[in-house]
């Protein structure tokens, strides 16, 4: 996993292994590289030396934007998230989920890792919210196939980073960013704090920027509504997404018949504000429901189109 160099300082590592062929660098000693397979040439470094080396060895590279490839986006499956996202999540972005506990966020994203992955693009599940365990237990209630799923437990943010640099997914999925916390840059703050959230997100959003990664970072809404945590967390990503229930049935406490869970983009950096989609939670997770079309806009009705979530 070679670490950018100033992430390398951010996180204060007090040790790395840096292979002096490729550069490879990773937190544990080995006698083989695991990049580029040459033997013996894994050696102990000072993080300080490292970045001297590194900014010796190369300068950041200055590009034009003549001839640009394309936009890419990677279809979820869901053609209601599609439309919400614009056609879909644009690699080296983040979407910021937002919504209520218990809403439905994990089940939705964990559909949404299994349908990407079983089309090619790989996925890896950082969650902070429940154990491996529990995850695999809720891929078995679903019926998705939980050896092509990848997990890492997500409450280090260290831990998070260096498996999505180890394991390079097209997309990386945190549950949640509230659970998430930085030991050596806020040793004594708590995870959900102001300071814990605005690190861990920036940290994350470098990463997808630095490895081409669609993030997917889930993220709790308050009583009001409102996204929990500090304003600027909705500044760093690219995509604000909230889903959303019915609150009369939350309130009452029904949560084992169906219910309309409308998501919509708040914001879109990647192109303009999406209309809503709608999913039907069931007790198998997210089913076919009618999606919501924008009033007044392009190809927009006074009512809900066909299709499915």
């Amino acid at each position: 996993m070679s670490y950018p160099p100033a992430m390398v300082g951010r996180w204060r590592v007090r040790r790395l292994y840096v292979c002096s062929s490729c550069e490879h660098s990773s937190a544990g000693w080995s006698g083989r590289c695991p990049a580029c397979g040459s033997w013996g040439t894994v050696s102990e470094r000072e993080p300080g030396e490292v970045r001297a080396l590194r900014g010796a060895a190369r300068a950041p590279a200055v590009l034009t934007l003549a001839g640009g490839d394309e936009e890419h986006r990677i279809s979820t499956g869901f053609p209601g998230f599609d439309r919400v996202l614009g056609g879909g999540l644009v690699p080296g972005s983040v979407l910021l989920l937002a919504g209520a506990p218990g809403i439905g966020k994990s089940t939705l994203l964990l559909q949404l890792a299994s349908r990407l992955t079983a089309a090619g693009h790989p996925c890896l599940v950082a969650s902070g919210e429940e154990a491996r365990e529990q995850v695999a237990a809720r891929a078995r209630r679903l019926g998705l196939p939980g050896e092509a799923l990848r997990y890492v437990p997500g409450r280090d943010l260290h831990d998070v980073v260096g498996a999505a640099f180890g394991e390079r997914p097209a997309v990386l999925v945190v549950d949640s960013v509230q659970t998430l916390r930085d030991p050596a840059e806020l040793p004594a703050a708590l995870p959900g704090g102001v300071g814990q959230v605005r690190a861990c997100a920036d940290t994350l959003v470098a990463v997808a920027k630095e490895r081409g990664i669609c993030g997917v970072i889930v993220g709790h809404v308050t009583k009001e509504g409102d996204l929990a945590g500090p304003k600027t967390l909705e500044h760093v990503v690219d995509v604000v997404a909230s889903f959303e229930g019915d609150p009369a049935s939350r309130a009452a406490g029904e949560r084992a018949r169906p219910q309309a869970l409308p998501h919509r983009g708040r914001r879109h950096r990647a192109g303009p504000e999406a209309p809503g989609g709608a999913g039907r939670a069931l007790r198998g997770g997210l089913g076919r429901a009618a999606a919501v079309r924008p009033r007044g806009g392009p190809g927009g009705g006074g009512g809900p189109g066909l299709g499915g979530l």
